[in-house]
């Protein structure tokens, strides 16, 4: 059985991602990403091939 404290803080962990969800701008978030300019890319922020 779980210890009532790790399941508290789980749900906790999961109302917190479902605020930020709700209000996140995902149109917004896309023009940032996809903008020109910016920083290029640094060592070590390449995916893995897997």
């Amino acid at each position: 059985m779980l210890d009532t404290e790790a399941v508290v803080t789980a749900m906790q962990t999961e109302a917190f991602f479902a605020e930020r969800k709700a209000v996140a701008d995902n149109e917004a978030f896309l023009r940032v990403l996809n903008r020109e300019g910016g920083e290029p890319p640094r060592a070590g922020d390449e995916l893995p091939d897997s």
